[in-house]
């Protein structure tokens, strides 16, 4: 496994990059946001040919209809890639899209997925911005990306197969999901924004039970740094709360140990706990540049 934070994290990540992507990983998260009820079932032949839902056994993982597998509950997430967001190339084809197919039914650690065409993508698009009509109805539907969700059976195969869709003809991205549970999922829903305190991932972080040792507040600034380099706190169970004194940022832990753990601010979540064994850890932003500007510290549990 490798030590980078998943999640939320890299549909947050992604959507924070490209505008476009902000749109639909918003919408459709995380990607975030990556997310509650949704509509009908959409047939994967509308945008790949005759292709029909893979059957329930068969040694086959399930094709879902996404109002069965909402954007909170992905492991993975893997957009195709539209014209918008690559001017001077061709949108996913059908083929490419048939072929990212084939390896997700192929793949012995995928449980279950869905394929999300433009129609579904656009129905959530008009779900998560309901209260901006203006933007909803100006919306080019070809800058909503197609997209897959990948529920797993085996969380360790996470990496390498996203490493795999990544590297697919047609794929602009293939992105860790929050993995929440349905039910989590349903709650999420469509909102912009996330809940206030971290949600267990199924492949991702697992907080501490019990009571909080400890408290401790970290804000970020529009200089790109926090607010202190250095934070102490009695070891144990501590609780992190993360502000913002202006702009997006957030706040992840350099150790796999606490790999998936992520805080973000504004869209959050802003609240979250990890045990501390005495020692540092290093904390930063895992906004492309914000740790190269100076924006990390260490927490020191004694």
């Amino acid at each position: 496994m490798s030590t980078s934070p998943p999640a939320v994290t890299s549909l947050n990540r992604s959507a924070r990059r490209r505008s476009p992507r902000l749109l639909v990983a918003l919408a459709a998260a995380l990607v975030v946001v990556a997310v509650a009820v949704a509509a009908a079932f959409v047939m994967v032949g509308r945008e790949s040919g005759s292709h029909s839902p893979a059957p329930s056994g068969g040694g086959h993982p399930r094709e879902l209809p996404p109002s069965k597998l909402l954007p909170a509950e992905a492991d993975i997430t893997v957009f195709m890639k539209t014209a918008l967001s690559y001017p001077a190339q061709q949108a996913a084809s059908p083929n490419q899209i048939d072929a990212v197919r084939r390896i997700i039914r192929g793949s012995a650690d995928v449980r279950r997925y869905a394929f999300v065409d433009r129609d579904a993508t656009y129905r959530e698009f008009r779900k998560a911005f309901q209260g901006q009509p203006d933007l909803v109805n100006n919306i080019d539907r070809g800058s909503l990306p197609v997209s897959f969700r990948i529920v797993l059976d085996r969380c360790y195969g996470q990496d390498g197969l996203i490493k795999e869709l990544g590297q697919q003809p047609g794929v602009d991205e293939a992105v860790a999901g929050h993995g929440l549970s349905h039910a989590a999922a349903k709650r999420v829903g469509y909102q912009r924004t996330q809940p206030s305190t971290l949600q267990d991932s199924h492949c991702g972080y697992h907080q501490p039970r019990g009571a909080p040792a400890a408290s401790l507040t970290i804000t970020a600034l529009p200089s790109l740094t926090y607010q202190a380099t250095e934070f102490t706190v009695p070891a144990g169970i501590t609780e992190i709360t993360f502000t913002t004194a202006g702009g997006t940022h957030t706040l992840v832990f350099d150790n796999p140990q606490f790999r998936g753990f992520e805080l973000a601010v504004p869209q959050g979540p802003v609240r979250g706990k990890v045990r501390l064994k005495p020692g540092t850890y290093v904390v930063y932003c895992s906004i492309p540049g914000h740790r190269d500007a100076g924006e990390q510290a260490t927490i020191t549990a004694t």
